[in-house]
């Protein structure tokens, strides 16, 4: 949503130099409340918001990212200071960050959902490192499963997973790739690893190829006649 105008507190406010594909800028990050929700705020303008002052923000745009709603602060926003008056008695301690947590088996598990608890077995697990609009990024991809689904899962930080690791996620999202729902977490979410070693899992489905546009699924088998194929 573009044009967006709000008046917000600032919870937390951090500048980091980052480096881009055009070269070094400036970012800053942090947290911003009104009396209804917490969110991001992104500025890579070198918008450098105080912690507990009060702001009228004009010209702002809502994205979604990573699956959540956040902030952006671009060259043509306006940032004012606000009276504390304006957000009387704001009380964070009583506001959802992002969401009510939502805790569903991975069968359940659907594009756009934020703040999730996930459950489920590793049953692969590999390293790599991409290229980002902010830098070089090492991630880990894989699929996680239960007695449900199976789910393909990136993690944006190293938790010390491992193949054949049970584990838990509180504080998940999901995006799709491809058509396919794909949970993410990052270092804001709490990866435990659970002592289960009895933990189900669902064995690799076998599929018709009409089943695969309601299944959403990763790593299944695939029955039907091949009529062509293409290059690439």
């Amino acid at each position: 949503e573009m044009n967006v105008d709000v008046v917000v507190k600032c919870l937390a406010s951090n500048e980091r130099i980052q480096k881009t594909v055009n070269g070094e800028k400036t970012l800053v990050t942090g947290l911003v409340a009104d009396d209804t929700m917490i969110r991001r705020f992104v500025s890579w303008e070198g918008h450098l918001l105080e912690k507990g002052s009060v702001y009228s923000i004009r010209g702002a745009q809502a994205k979604t990212f990573r699956g959540e709603v956040e902030i952006n602060l671009g060259q043509y926003s306006k940032i004012e200071d606000a009276p504390e008056e304006a957000l009387p008695d704001l009380d964070v301690s009583k506001l959802p960050r992002f969401g009510n947590l939502l805790e569903i088996p991975l069968k359940e598990v659907k594009a756009s959902q934020g703040n999730i608890l996930v459950r489920g077995k590793i049953l692969n697990i590999d390293k790599r490192k991409i290229n980002t609009e902010r830098g070089e990024k090492t991630i880990f991809d894989g699929i996680m499963a239960d007695d449900t689904k199976r789910v393909r899962f990136t993690s944006w930080h190293d938790f010390g997973i491992e193949t054949g690791d049970v584990i838990s996620v509180k504080g998940a999202y999901v995006k799709e790739w491809r058509g396919i729902p794909q949970i993410n977490f990052d270092d804001r979410a709490e990866v435990e690893k659970l002592t289960e070693t009895d933990f189900d899992v669902m064995k690799t489905p076998r599929l018709k190829a009409e089943e695969l546009l309601d299944a959403g699924a990763s790593d299944v088998e695939v029955s039907g006649i091949i009529i062509e194929v293409r290059d690439g």
